[in-house]
């Protein structure tokens, strides 16, 4: 879908310059096409403000799965 697409880079690469996720990208999958992106937001913010506004959620052809992480360890 190319809004999304368009979305995806103007949208979240600018989230993630501004560190609220933390990475984000496809998954290559034989299936259906998805993604996995990681945010780091607090825990008073919600997290359908920011997925609910991807064109693929407005236009009902797909939707975002949210699941909280405990912990998240990286390197650095």
């Amino acid at each position: 879908n190319a809004a999304h697409q368009a979305w995806d880079e103007e949208k979240m690469n600018g989230l993630l310059e501004q560190g609220v996720i933390v990475a984000h990208g496809p998954v290559i999958d034989d299936g259906d096409g998805y993604g996995v992106s990681l945010y780091q937001i607090a825990d008073n913010q919600e997290i359908g403000s920011f997925t609910s506004e991807d064109p693929i959620v407005k236009n009902g052809i797909g939707h975002y799965e949210h699941y909280t992480m405990a912990s998240l360890t990286s390197r650095n």
